[in-house]
């Protein structure tokens, strides 16, 4: 479960509205720092944003924020049940 979470490359596997993404500069596996963009899409409406890892604790916590001059989201997923927490800080998404 943790490769296909953690692999924006996969994204699309698990995510209705994501449609693809690639790691950033080099990059081919998670790490605290890499970053990564994502693209989505919903109806007719696309976008795109770059996304940062800020915690990777593998098999148990992962987190990642979208890096946007005009609004910004962060992701968190645990493996701990009392922890399954997604943030935002949008939150009208």
């Amino acid at each position: 479960m943790w490769s296909v979470l953690t692999d924006p490359t996969r994204i699309a596997e698990w995510r209705s509205e994501c449609r693809s993404g690639n790691w950033l500069n080099g990059v081919t596996e998670p790490a605290v720092g890499a970053r990564f963009i994502g693209r989505s899409r919903v109806r007719w409406v696309r976008w795109s944003r770059p996304c940062r890892v800020l915690e990777l604790d593998a098999q148990h916590r992962y987190r990642y924020e979208t890096i946007s001059p005009t609004d910004y989201t962060r992701w968190a997923f645990s493996s701990n049940r009392k922890d399954p927490r997604p943030e935002s800080g949008n939150p009208s998404r």
